[in-house]
């Protein structure tokens, strides 16, 4: 199990990261209505089950119920919310989508959008976020959905699953997994397990070594 440095997850809980001119991607945390109206948002898109929306005047907010886990149907949401985020980014507006790390269900939302609105790939689409946000990933179950999305809308894959000594993955995982260790259990596969420390930052574990290659 790897242990990321607290200065690095005080960075990636509190960022809030610009995706593209119009959009923004973070966890819960960094949601508060100074830091909107500092960067101009004024639509939020909320994919978590427990974090309720702001409320402020000056905020809208979308709200999508779902946990983070495998099963959960997201794709459900795709066209939905990227039509919405075309619909307000359209008029101009700014919109941030979050859930509450920032690493799953809100990635697969806005990758979603990409392809569908953005005329990107899979592959591109999360490339580019990643540039962008660097713990960034969704759940094997999200990823499938999103593959299927993919087909769906271009009639062919950039990314396909594959099978793994750690379960079925997304191809482009196949190097970084290669030597990480299953985890004794039958968990999912790398998900952060996190707790909220007193002074409100957060503490992630990871079931695999995300250190350095060998």
């Amino acid at each position: 199990m790897h242990n990321i440095p607290l200065d690095v997850l005080d960075k990636m809980f509190s960022q809030i990261a610009q995706i593209t001119d119009t959009l923004y991607l973070s966890s819960a945390m960094p949601v508060k209505p100074d830091k909107l109206k500092q960067l101009g948002i004024t639509f939020v898109v909320n994919a978590t089950t427990n974090v309720p929306p702001l409320r402020v005047s000056t905020i809208e907010t979308y709200k999508i119920h779902i946990d983070d886990v495998p099963g959960a149907r997201l794709s459900t949401y795709f066209d939905s919310c990227a039509d919405k985020i075309k619909q307000v980014t359209s008029q101009g507006r700014k919109v941030l989508v979050h859930c509450n790390a920032g690493i799953s269900r809100s990635t697969s939302l806005i990758l979603a959008y990409l392809m569908k609105h953005r005329n990107m790939t899979l592959k591109q689409a999360h490339s580019h976020v990643k540039q962008q946000r660097q713990f960034v990933r969704p759940n094997p179950g999200f990823w499938k959905q999103l593959v299927a999305y993919e087909k769906k809308l271009k009639g062919t894959n950039s990314i396909v699953m594959v099978n793994t000594h750690l379960g079925e993955l997304p191809d482009i995982y196949v190097e970084e997994v290669k030597y990480m260790q299953p985890v004794p259990s039958k968990a999912t596969p790398p998900r952060p397990a996190m707790k909220k420390r007193n002074d409100s930052h957060y503490q992630t574990s990871y079931q695999a070594d995300f250190g350095p290659k060998r």
